[in-house]
């Protein structure tokens, strides 16, 4: 078994270049698995990138970036606070299984709800809510 140190921690605003690094990375690996195209990402420019680092210490909102041990990000989490009603909720792909099953498997059940997809209408997006 292989075991590997991460840590997690908040983003701030100066960890915009690394954010968006890891959406461009993620949404070309999996293009139709994101609400935004890889060409508005590769658009996000400084201001943009702040706004979203800005997440992570934000009042009622939380960003977090997974880091490796020798300091390479690896990913980012964002969610909402418990304090925000005691649930997270999000919403998933309605043809994206695996990633449906994996939030199923994490105490994520769909709620009957669903929003057209941004990327492309005549697709839907699922809303997921876990309580907390």
């Amino acid at each position: 078994m292989t075991t590997h140190d991460f840590s997690i921690r908040c983003t701030t605003p100066s960890d915009w270049r690394q954010i968006r690094d890891i959406r461009l990375a993620t949404t070309s690996d999996t293009p139709t698995d994101f609400a935004e195209s890889l060409e508005a990402g590769e658009g996000m420019d400084e201001t943009a990138g702040r706004q979203r680092g800005e997440r992570g210490i934000a009042a009622h909102g939380a960003q977090a970036a997974a880091m490796s041990g020798s300091g390479q990000w690896v990913g980012t989490i964002e969610a909402w606070a418990s304090t925000e009603g005691g649930k997270l909720a999000l919403h998933v792909r309605e043809e994206n299984t695996r990633a449906r099953k994996y939030y199923e498997r994490n105490g994520f059940a769909a709620t009957g709800h669903s929003v057209p997809y941004s990327l492309y209408a005549t697709k839907n997006e699922l809303e997921m809510v876990k309580h907390l």
